[in-house]
């Protein structure tokens, strides 16, 4: 039981006023920055949904929901920062009051609940970013192959092509190796068609649509040999032209770009958001009893010990006591309090010897009306309520007993 005794008090730092007052402003750093972090996160993920979702087609759902989720988290961080600004002065200021003991709890336990959710996002995130890969590589491929079939595809594919400047899914030679013009759209007995042909099997074809042409290329666009007949000699002699008058870039790439950043960011930012809000979820214990414990000490200007965990925390009256604590400096700052208290008692001798002169003076006043005055004051006095009043006797009693 002993030793049981003697090693639940986690985390004991004992802090000057100097030292809480940098403590705070510490705290009021780490909010400040996960705020930021969190406005990132959100602003990045709204950026997506409004931006980047509408150039999508069928995947557009899931990535709108997973980057929803992300800036809902976002909002959370926001203002699990904002408030613990609130915390922080509650803290140095009003350590003694029980609401704060109650919001700093509350607070504590609203950040790891949000910290939780979101590194189970975060850890989702790889997967997440594969899955979207993949949809969107399938409805590129899926389109391709639609492109002269249906008028929503060829209009989807050639407006996305002009637009991000792509060609293909990976490059301009996916259009090569999909079978997308069929059978009755060709003749296959013409020469030039049998001298190009890529498969014997399939309708593979060196053929690209007008969308893939390069708008900063020179010269004319060879997209197809079979309505360029005059020019058809560069596919097999000059390749290269060929290339040159094409985007090579694949949309696959330009698509997905801005959101496996975004997942990544977003793991970046949690892995920061997580750091961070430990830190200042322990340097908020440890502010705040700190602070409460100068108060209970009567020495809101001296040393006074912080805990992450200890004596009168959660009913806990195990551990040592803040005057087993500060056994050592009561010690050390013994010659300064005996000048403190000798300093003090001559100034309340001189202040005695001044009031004595006015003796005559207050005798002008008879009791009826200094009960009178008395009795408006009692009236004027609000009860403080329950969330105003220090803490209770029985969390005093832990820590001093």
């Amino acid at each position: 039981m002993q030793l049981l005794s003697n090693i639940m008090a986690i985390g004991v730092v004992k802090l000057s006023q100097r030292e809480r007052y940098i403590c705070a402003l510490a705290f009021v750093a780490l909010t400040s920055l996960q705020t930021l972090l969190g406005l990132i996160a959100t602003w990045w993920s709204s950026y997506i949904c409004v931006r980047i979702s509408p150039t999508l087609y069928s995947e557009k759902i899931e990535v709108n929901f997973v980057f929803a989720i992300i800036a809902i988290f976002g909002t959370h961080i926001i203002f699990h920062g904002l408030f613990g600004l609130k915390i922080c002065y509650k803290c140095y200021k009003q350590s003694l009051k029980k609401s704060t003991r109650r919001f700093v709890f509350l607070w504590s336990l609203v950040g790891c609940n949000v910290l939780v959710n979101v590194l189970i996002v975060a850890s989702m995130g790889r997967r997440i970013s594969r899955h979207i890969i993949h949809v969107v590589t399938r409805a590129l491929e899926y389109g391709m192959m639609q492109y002269l079939k249906d008028s929503f595809w060829k209009r989807t594919i050639d407006e996305l092509q002009v637009k991000m400047q792509c060609c293909g899914v990976y490059d301009y030679k996916d259009w090569y190796q999909l079978s997308w013009i069929e059978e009755q759209q060709i003749h296959l007995e013409h020469q030039l068609v049998k001298e190009l042909r890529l498969s014997p099997s399939k309708i593979l074809l060196p053929v690209v649509p007008w969308s893939c042409c390069n708008i900063e290329y020179p010269l004319q666009c060879f997209h197809d040999p079979f309505q360029q007949m005059e020019s058809s000699y560069l596919w097999k002699e000059e390749p290269t032209i060929v290339e040159n008058s094409l985007y090579t870039k694949g949309c696959l790439t330009t698509l997905t770009k801005p959101i496996e950043e975004g997942i990544t960011g977003f793991i970046t930012i949690t892995v920061l958001i997580f750091i961070l809000m430990i830190a200042t979820i322990l340097l908020s214990r440890i502010v705040y009893t700190s602070c409460r414990n100068a108060e209970l000490l009567h020495r809101p200007t001296g040393i006074a010990p912080g805990w992450i965990f200890g004596r009168g925390d959660f009913g806990w009256n195990r551990g040592p006591t803040l005057d087993d604590m500060m056994e050592g400096v009561n010690v050390e700052n013994s010659s300064v309090s005996k000048s403190r208290d000798g300093s003090k008692s001559s100034a309340k001798r001189s202040y005695l010897s001044k009031m004595d002169k006015f003796s005559d003076f207050s005798k002008m006043f008879n009791k009826q009306q200094i009960n009178k005055i008395r009795g408006k004051k009692k009236r004027n006095q609000k009860p403080k309520s329950d969330e105003e009043r220090p803490v209770s006797s029985g969390t005093e009693e832990a820590l001093l007993l």
